[in-house]
């Protein structure tokens, strides 16, 4: 497909026209007022090229997505695979550690809370996952059973201003510090008591198996389990049918069934013009590198 070719299709994607090959025609679907007379004579003059895109997609189909089954080690995701290449080189850096914290008020039962950890990681495979080197290739391995890692620290004896601090200050030193992704469980947690109806409970979950959207879902989930642990029978959580990990050993499917190979035959041909040597400097000390995270505001939950 011919990059003038990939900027129509682009142009159309934008204006919500959609096309659909029904055997050897071409149908066009588009909000009233999209599909100028000028757009549809040049859709006219691309009619064979764009029909042989949408074959080439069509017989493309990525597999569905399904429940795998569970080996000693298993394919991680291109994403992860990254993250883990990252990590071979710093090892003992928490750069990629994702934090969050919840307020608690109330009193608390700490045994029920220590089950709904015990839960929450039973529920979300990722967290009893451990990544390891299979002849310098990153896999991963799913652990059936692991025991939650929570850290207790009291505080109550301090007076309050110094006694918010401390909570503060330890609760930094924990999220500094690196998680081993070798080893399951990939949470970490802190409590914090405070007093006998304040209490913060600091999770820290290595970057490879957690981002902002689904370190939300941990949270809402754990706020059921422990509503569940604490006997309130309302609350309930559907089953998961997929885990991470069969996205992943989907991604690599779709990938070895050839989904990249248009791609990148048009960035190919996108960039063959750049020269081949690079005008950055590549010797001498440069700044030192840093790192700046984004930040989110912490939860708080009451329990009466």
């Amino acid at each position: 497909m011919t990059s003038e070719t990939a900027e129509l299709l682009e142009r159309l994607r934008r204006l919500d026209i959609r096309l659909r090959l029904d055997g050897e025609r071409l149908t066009v679907n588009a909000p009233e007022g999209a599909l100028t007379p000028a757009l549809r004579e040049e859709l006219g003059r691309r009619r064979d090229e764009v029909k042989a895109h949408l074959a080439t997609q069509a017989r493309r189909a990525p597999p569905p997505m399904v429940r795998v089954p569970r080996e000693a080690n298993m394919p991680v995701s291109h994403t992860q695979q990254r993250l883990w290449f990252i990590k071979q080189m710093d090892p003992g850096s928490h750069v990629y550690n994702v934090v969050s914290a919840l307020r608690m008020t109330g009193q608390l039962d700490r045994p029920a809370l220590q089950r709904a950890l015990a839960s929450l990681i039973a529920r979300h495979e990722a967290l009893r996952t451990r990544f390891l080197s299979v002849e310098g290739t990153p896999r991963c391995a799913v652990e059936a059973h692991v025991e939650p890692a929570l850290e207790i620290v009291d505080l109550h004896h301090l007076p309050g201003l110094q006694r918010e601090r401390a909570a503060f200050d330890r609760a930094v030193e924990f999220s500094r510090q690196p998680v081993d992704i070798g080893t399951a469980p990939l949470l970490r947690c802190l409590l914090v008591r405070k007093d006998e109806e304040h209490h913060d409970l600091v999770f820290v979950i290595d970057h490879i198996v957690s981002d902002g959207l689904s370190l939300g879902i941990l949270l809402e989930d754990f706020a059921v389990l422990y509503a569940q642990h604490c006997g309130d029978p309302a609350t309930e959580l559907p089953d998961l049918p997929l885990q991470y990990i069969d996205y992943a050993h989907w991604e690599q499917a779709t990938f070895a069934h050839g989904a990249l190979e248009e791609d990148r035959a048009y960035w190919t041909q996108q960039l063959a013009a750049l020269p081949d040597r690079s005008r950055c400097r590549l010797t001498g000390r440069g700044p030192p590198s840093a790192a700046r995270g984004a930040r989110a505001p912490c939860c708080s939950c009451r329990r009466r």
